[in-house]
């Protein structure tokens, strides 16, 4: 359950938005957040990865949490992703419905298809359905996330911040007795490359740069 909490989290609010719409003459019309709808609905989600035996208790226990919430159920689509790209491409393409999926540059290409119409613009919700989970992206990463000036998804912070560090041959660092531990950056490390090409000349990698 706790592998798909943050999802769940931005699905909530999405599907809080859809919810919380009626329809009055093509127009969305914003209704009370705080009433559960008398029409229940179960929701399409479509994810992108290998199916895992729990899914169903998974499934099981957000519908109970949703149905008290919004009065609505969710069917979890998870498809490895060369189905995934083809079944849910072909969904796009013949405008079948359905209400949650991911997106990527490299995957179902969020752009154009946000270009097309594809998805739904969600800049309108922004300060009302959305505004809790919204309130937690910086806003230069939500317009990161903008197509020709709308939004169409949410972005998720996990590519906000990486971790850099480096590999070394254990037999070399032993030799000279060097403490990588004391290397925090690449200048105070410099010192001790500019060591081992004088010491080690036919040595070509002390560091594996590619990791």
């Amino acid at each position: 359950m706790k592998k798909f909490l943050p999802v769940l989290l931005i699905m909530l609010t999405v599907v809080s938005l859809f919810a919380g719409c009626g329809d009055n003459g093509g127009k969305l019309v914003m209704e009370d957040m705080d009433k559960v709808p008398e029409d229940s609905y179960e929701i399409q989600w479509y994810l992108m990865g290998d199916a895992q035996n729990d899914v169903e208790s998974v499934e099981k226990e957000i519908n109970k949490y949703l149905k008290d919430k919004i009065n609505a159920t969710v069917k979890m689509n998870i498809l490895p992703s060369a189905q995934y790209q083809q079944k849910v491409g072909t969904m796009i393409n013949a405008n079948e419905y359905f209400d949650l999926c991911f997106v990527a540059r490299w995957m179902l290409d969020y752009t154009n298809n946000a270009r097309v119409g594809a998805f739904f613009a969600l800049d309108d919700y922004l300060d009302t359905y959305l505004k809790d989970i919204a309130d937690k992206f910086d806003p230069e990463i939500l317009d990161c996330s903008r197509v020709d000036g709308k939004l169409y998804a949410l972005p998720v912070n996990k590519e906000m911040a990486i971790s850099m560090g480096w590999l070394y041959r254990k037999d070399i660092a032993d030799k000279y007795n060097i403490d990588m531990s004391q290397y925090k950056t690449f200048e105070s490390l410099e010192p001790v490359l500019k060591m081992l090409k004088e010491k080690e000349p036919s040595l070509k990698y002390p560091i594996d740069w590619a990791s």
